[in-house]
């Protein structure tokens, strides 16, 4: 570990000290007990518990300014700082605290835990088996940091913060840009564009021109699953999606692995131009996630977990479609129709798809309905794109300052976001 100049190498034990308020636990009071996050997002509220139900006659009165970490979920990097908002709720015995000594900055030390290098330092002082290996309080204190000028702490630590609060705010904007494209489309699937006069139907009121038809009345050949080969380890031309290419925004063409060239049975999972692929395993909150197949890459084949769904062009737009599945997702339809004993694994099949009716506007409707959610879905796009260079700009910056590499003040990082 090189020590930059005018930096010194110490262990977290002569920088903090440990400071616990133990309370005792009564029946009929209810506790606020505090979590901390893993990857370092920090502490947050867990849940709130009565007394009665504690498996624990003693917790620790949380107080803002302490460090704090889950002994159990290191590997995780489940550290933090605790804030105002966390002050006066309660801790159990795995989430130590500490307070720091004059010289340390919180602030630092909560970015500078963030570290891989910290994270594999910490999980090396780890006992225990593997499934239930924990951090203890002393081995947290003899931890090693770099540890800068206090000045240069807080300079760092507001540089790091401001980028965090920049990412913050244009994951705000993206949030909001996608609960206007939900509202927008609920009002586009009931309302249409120009229409006057609608009808009661299965799937609530629509223009009264449009039809309402049942799947297999849209498409061109029968529903069918994908398959999952044995994939290899190396690029072969060929791709298969995996499961994570299906998500709340669409298909992401991102998301493959090597397909192998020797599998016949592949043939059958092959994708064209204007699929739609829906998940028809995942969890509750992501089965039956849609989405627009367009052709890259090529040549690409989808896995057993997918449904592909090819329209009849004269009907439905595979956009309108995706569409309109992507609405029904995100209103709980797939999760409350699907079946399973799992908790975390649920499935809905072909029968399931063949019972959702679809609003079939003309397709020249279809077409005008669509611009108008593109509109709203390309500044999405634009603050993906922001987002997705701020956070690798946070990302080196965290090594390169935190690491002493490079001195960046908090005037050119805000320059530069």
């Amino acid at each position: 570990m090189r020590v930059p100049e005018g930096w010194a190498k110490m262990k977290i034990g002569d920088l903090c000290q440990p400071d616990s308020e133990p309370v005792s636990v009564t029946q009929d009071q209810t506790y606020k007990l505090m979590g901390v996050r893993w990857y370092g997002n920090g502490p947050h509220l867990h849940s709130e518990v009565s007394g009665a139900k504690l498996n624990t006659n003693t917790l620790n009165l949380v107080k803002k300014g302490q460090i704090t970490y889950n002994k159990m979920w290191v590997s995780k990097s489940a550290f933090g700082v605790t804030s105002v908002e966390h002050h006066g709720m309660y801790a159990t015995a795995e989430y130590p605290t500490f307070t720091p000594r004059p010289g340390l900055c919180g602030d630092f030390l909560r970015h500078y835990m963030r570290l891989e290098s910290f994270r594999v330092q910490a999980l090396s002082r780890c006992r225990g088996t593997t499934s239930r290996a924990r951090l203890n309080p002393k081995d947290f204190l003899d931890l090693e940091i770099l540890l800068p000028p206090i000045s240069e702490q807080r300079r760092i630590a507001k540089a790091l913060t401001d980028a965090d609060e920049a990412i913050e705010a244009t994951r705000a904007v993206i949030e909001q840009t996608l609960k206007v494209k939900r509202n927008m489309l609920k009002r586009l699937m009931s309302k249409g564009i120009g229409h006057s006069r609608f009808k009661r139907t299965e799937i609530g009121n629509v223009p009264a021109i449009w039809d309402v038809l049942p799947l297999p009345n849209l498409l061109r050949e029968p529903v069918r699953n994908g398959y999952s080969p044995v994939c290899p380890t190396e690029p072969t031309g060929r791709w298969i999606l995996s499961l994570g290419a299906l998500t709340p925004d669409g298909f992401s063409a991102e998301r493959v692995k090597p397909a192998p060239l020797d599998d016949v049975r592949l043939e059958g999972a092959t994708l064209e131009d204007g699929d739609v692929l829906i998940s028809r395993s995942n969890t509750p909150e992501r089965v039956g996630l849609a989405g627009l197949y367009q052709g890259i890459p090529a040549p690409c084949y989808y896995p057993d977990l997918m449904m592909r769904l090819r329209f009849d062009l004269n009907k439905m737009m595979p956009e309108f479609a995706v569409a309109w599945l992507s609405l029904l997702q995100s209103e709980g339809y797939f999760a409350e129709a699907a079946s399973g004993t799992s908790a975390s694994m649920v499935k809905i099949n072909r029968s399931t798809l063949s019972g959702v009716h679809f609003p079939v506007p003309s397709v020249s409707e279809q077409e005008s309905l669509i611009q108008r959610l593109r509109q709203v879905e390309s500044v999405g796009a634009l603050e993906m794109q922001k987002l997705a260079s701020m956070e690798r700009l946070k990302s080196a910056l965290l090594s390169d300052l935190l690491t002493g590499r490079k001195r960046v003040s908090a005037d050119a990082l805000s320059a530069a976001l």
